[in-house]
């Protein structure tokens, strides 16, 4: 009997401490107020972004799930119910004053130059979008199918971008789509700068002024990342 009662409080002493590292891996650190002022608006977004990885949540960004998936710590969790204490929302919502308080003092992000995404192997890189300095960009929607000439158009949301079409030069694919009925004044995507090499864009498709409704908003080669060519 002695025995067993000495196995069971070896096995409840390794229980604890493994229970007790699982809450030092899951736990995040809060950083103050001098450490918050000191990071740029790249980090603020993660260091934010981390109470509630930290929950499991998954996120719709590809560049946060990039990030957060490569931590030892993260467990991705669909079924997640995210709910944050008054000191992680005072924390958050610290965060997010702050980020406001840089976009509002920081010029705009340089956008001009080309910007690539990663072929389906990872091992290829496309041109999608190339920019120039007086906001034309031109973009390459499908691969030898179909490229856009037209403006960018500033949002009220930071170093983000509505891309407003007014040329299409189209292959053999996209002749059947309804191009009269297409409102040029309608973005076709939103083009988000991140930093000064990093962005994504979101395509939307073309919005039909008689249907209501868009097209070719599926037929895209590529959706999300993008790395400014050096």
């Amino acid at each position: 009997m002695k025995y067993i009662v000495t196995l069971i409080l070896i096995l409840c002493s390794f229980s604890c401490k493994e229970n007790e590292q699982r809450i030092n891996i899951s736990s995040i650190k809060f950083l103050d107020d001098t450490e918050l002022k000191t990071k740029s608006i790249k980090d603020l977004r993660i260091i934010r972004n981390e109470v509630f990885a930290r929950k499991g949540y998954i996120f719709k960004n590809r560049d946060l799930n990039d990030h957060f998936f490569s931590k030892n710590w993260y467990i991705p969790n669909r079924n997640a119910k995210i709910t944050l204490s008054t000191l992680e929302q005072n924390y958050v919502e610290k965060i997010k004053t702050l980020e406001k308080t840089i976009q509002l003092n920081d010029p705009w992000i340089k956008k001009d130059g080309v910007w690539n995404t990663f072929g389906y192997n990872d091992d290829s890189i496309f041109q999608v979008i190339s920019i120039d300095e007086n906001n034309n960009f031109s973009m390459r929607v499908t691969f030898n199918q179909m490229d856009l000439k037209g403006k960018l158009q500033k949002t009220n949301e930071y170093n983000k971008y509505h891309l407003i079409y007014e040329v299409a030069d189209i292959g053999r694919g996209p002749t059947y789509l309804d191009w009269l009925e297409f409102d040029k004044d309608s973005a076709v995507a939103i083009f988000r700068v991140i930093d000064s090499v990093n962005a994504d864009i979101k395509w939307l498709g073309f919005y039909n002024k008689k249907t209501k409704d868009r097209d070719w908003y599926n037929n895209i080669d590529y959706q999300g990342k993008l790395i400014k060519k050096e």
